[in-house]
């Protein structure tokens, strides 16, 4: 049986990133960053028929639960000029709880990575302004500008 790649080790890489682009960029240099960071990761995952360009909220649900395996449920709130994103047990907790022991700023997460990008593509940025820790994992709420 082959092996796979451990969650700790993901989790390790991802803390590691935003770690060192928290000490070396100004937020609005990790903001950059990550939005280029979240291109490359979308146009990885379409290139490999994973997700495609124009995505229903279901189907960014699906592909944030089923095929990315991220969470063990997602439920997307579009609610006009925010989007609220309630992440159900996630697999990356190690790296989420890592971050805010350690006051960590969120600079670069596979969540917020493809929400950006499916959002970009509908003409919409997104804005993350908070990372809200909850009994059944974390709120994502970003502001939306059109």
């Amino acid at each position: 049986m082959p092996k796979r790649v451990s969650q700790a080790f993901v989790s390790s890489i991802l803390y590691g990133v935003n770690k060192g682009l928290s000490v070396i960029l100004t937020t609005e240099g990790g903001k950059a960053i990550c939005r280029y960071i979240a291109r490359g990761m979308f146009e990885f995952l379409v290139n490999r028929g994973i997700a495609k360009r124009d995505m229903s909220i279901k189907e960014l649900e699906k592909l944030l639960v089923d095929k990315l395996g991220l969470a063990e449920n997602v439920e997307i709130q579009d609610s006009g000029d925010k989007l609220s994103v309630k992440v159900y047990s996630p697999t990356l907790t190690d790296f989420l709880e890592e971050m805010m022991k350690n006051r960590v700023p969120l600079i670069l997460c596979p969540f917020i990575a493809v929400l950006i990008e499916v959002y970009h593509v509908k003409g919409v940025k997104l804005n993350l302004e908070n990372a809200l820790p909850r009994d059944y994992g974390i709120e994502l709420v970003f502001s939306k500008e059109e």
